[in-house]
């Protein structure tokens, strides 16, 4: 939900990048929803495609940076660091 949170608060002024971090931020919890009561590849299937969507919230805030918007890439970057290695552990891969 934090990723979700700076998006809506913070959010790039670029239209599509805008859009793309909201969606992939959304995707993030969602996967992890769906996937947290399952076990197996089932579960892992859901917490893979949510880490996939933890980089293109970055992606998307680096991106917005690299055009001249003033956009909280730290934040994000750190937030999306803790989610992805919360998933990372939930999946059972060693970092």
């Amino acid at each position: 939900m934090s990723l979700v949170q700076v998006c809506s608060n913070k959010p790039p002024q670029d239209a599509e990048l805008r859009n793309h971090a909201l969606r992939a931020a959304k995707s993030v919890a969602l996967n992890i929803a769906e996937g947290a009561p399952l076990d197996g590849r089932s579960r892992s299937r859901f917490f893979h495609t949510a880490r996939a969507s933890v980089l293109e919230v970055a992606a998307a805030y680096e991106l917005a940076s690299a055009i001249g918007e003033d956009v909280p890439t730290t934040e994000v970057a750190g937030k999306a660091d803790e989610i992805y290695a919360m998933l990372t552990k939930l999946m059972g891969f060693r970092k």
